[in-house]
């Protein structure tokens, strides 16, 4: 079915659209959350940003965290997955993008917002 991802202060929350039921509500960061993107492949996956300057990868079948990916100085602003879910990219505060391997959460690239433009 469809599904949709919402989040609230420190809170996710999956939701059934077709039926609006809430399907789960996890604790996602020690700070508010301030950007989410989701895959709805098979092997469905969220990626989350916050406040605390970290984003994750969370297999949303189980609810569980399978990356935590750290290494910018500020806020995590804006994430988004690539189409094929394969790579995660951060946006922050701090003018860098990062982009991570998902499989590994090892950081592939580093670009200096503040040097572009």
């Amino acid at each position: 079915g469809q599904e949709l991802v919402t989040a609230c202060d420190i809170f996710c929350t999956l939701w059934n659209v077709a039926t609006g039921q809430e399907l789960r509500v996890w604790e996602a960061h020690a700070s508010p959350v301030t950007s989410l993107a989701h895959s709805m492949e098979e092997d469905a996956l969220l990626l989350t940003g916050s406040k605390d300057g970290t984003a994750k990868i969370w297999d949303l079948q189980s609810g569980l965290c399978r990356r935590k990916l750290q290494g910018h100085e500020g806020l995590v602003t804006a994430v988004a997955l690539s189409a094929d879910s394969k790579f995660a990219v951060t946006g922050s505060s701090d003018g860098l993008v990062k982009v991570w391997s998902a499989q590994t959460g090892s950081c592939e690239q580093t670009m200096d917002g503040n040097r572009l433009g």
